[in-house]
C-alpha cells in the first residue's frame, strides 16, 4: 500500500480525472493493494483474495473515483476455471511419511494474482 497508493494518487487518478482511460497491468500484490483501497478490505480479506492471472478486472468508478462496481471480462465458466486454477496452484501434495511440520508449512501457502506469498 505504501508504494501503490502514492502512484495511484499521483498518476492513475490524475489521468482518470483528466478523462483518460487507464489500464493497470501489475504484479499480484499491487493489484491486491488497489483492490484493498477500492473495496475497503481488511488485511485478512486481502490475503484470501483470489485474483486470476491474465484476466482483466474492471472497476467502474464515479466522478470522485469511488467504485460503482467491478467485474472480470470473462464468461462465468472462464472465471470459474481461472479461479480454480489459481486456488489449485497453492495445493502441494504431501509426500508419504512427511510429518506435521511439513503439513503446517503446506497449509500456509497462499496464491493470488499468479504468485505465492
Amino acid at each position: 500500500m505504501t508504494r501503490v497508493l502514492p502512484y495511484w494518487h499521483d498518476h492513475i487518478a490524475a489521468d482518470l480525472l483528466a478523462g483518460k482511460k487507464v489500464i493497470v497491468c501489475a504484479h499480484g500484490n499491487s493489484i491486491r493493494a488497489i483492490c484493498k483501497h477500492f473495496d475497503n478490505l481488511t488485511e485478512e480479506e486481502v490475503i484470501n483474495l483470489n485474483i486470476p492471472t491474465a484476466l482483466p478486472l474492471v472497476y467502474e468508478l464515479d466522478q470522485d473515483l469511488r467504485p460503482i462496481k467491478h467485474y472480470y471480462l470473462a464468461t462465468d465458466e472462464e472465471l470459474k476455471a481461472k479461479l480454480e486454477a489459481v486456488a489449485n496452484q497453492g495445493k502441494v501434495k504431501k509426500p508419504e511419511g512427511v510429518g506435521a511440520a511439513a503439513k503446517a508449512k503446506e497449509d500456509k501457502v497462499r496464491v493470488g494474482g499468479g504468485f505465492c506469498c
